[in-house]
Parts: C-alpha cells; sequence; structure tokens
C-alpha cells in the first residue's frame, strides 16, 4: 500500500494584525502546524473592483512577505463575512466577531482550493 502526502486546510482561529506581535502568533502557528502556504482574504467592492482596504491588504502582505518565507495567495473574499454570519445566526447559538472572521477564513480557504482543483482538473 503507497501513502501519498495530503494537505488538509482547517482554520486555527483569528490573528488581530493591529496587535504588535501578530506576526510572530502567525509566525509559531505556521511552525507549528507545518503550513506550506497562506491565503489571504482579498476585499473588494459588489463590482469586484479594489477599494482602499484592497490596497491596504496588499500593502500589508508585501510587509508580509518579507517576514513569512511561504507562498501567499490571494482568494476574493467577497460576501464571505455576510454569509458566515447568516450561518451563525440560523444556528442561534451566541457567537462573536472571532467566530465571524473564523467561520469566512474557511470558506475562503475552501474557495481558494476548490478553484486551484477545478484548474487541475481540467
Amino acid at each position: 500500500m503507497a501513502y501519498h502526502d495530503v494537505m488538509i486546510p482547517f482554520v486555527v482561529g483569528t490573528i488581530d494584525r493591529t496587535k504588535l506581535d501578530h506576526v510572530d502568533a502567525l509566525e509559531s502557528i505556521i511552525k507549528d502546524k507545518h503550513a506550506v502556504a497562506l491565503v489571504v482574504g482579498l476585499p473588494r467592492d459588489q463590482r469586484g473592483g479594489e477599494t482602499d482596504q484592497t490596497a491596504r491588504t496588499r500593502d500589508y502582505v508585501a510587509d508580509l512577505k518579507g517576514r513569512i518565507k511561504l507562498p501567499i495567495h490571494f482568494q476574493d473574499e467577497s460576501l464571505t463575512s455576510v454569509i458566515a454570519e447568516k450561518e451563525l445566526v440560523a444556528r442561534a447559538k451566541p457567537y462573536e466577531k472571532s467566530d465571524i472572521d473564523a467561520l469566512a477564513a474557511a470558506m475562503i480557504l475552501k474557495d481558494h482550493l476548490e478553484g486551484h482543483m477545478r484548474k487541475g482538473h481540467q
């Protein structure tokens, strides 16, 4: 029987990038979980255009690339927070903003991986 390496995506939690040690926290997770890449949600407006937040995200990732030695991929995050919050409301249990962010991150990662799988199987 042959064994193959399998990549399993999962959300670890959220990191507040406004905190001074956020890159250290990210590096710790990367090392602990043996991450091979990062996927960053890219905010866009409802027409798919770039916004001020898109530019800030791109600038942040450019700075991050100086410290994180992994491939970093952007993924459109349109409406993921809205969908995540609707799902949490439907569960009828208390939730916090970090729960919305974590669920939205899972959706962003899923969209990214599904997009790569479709490209690989065409």
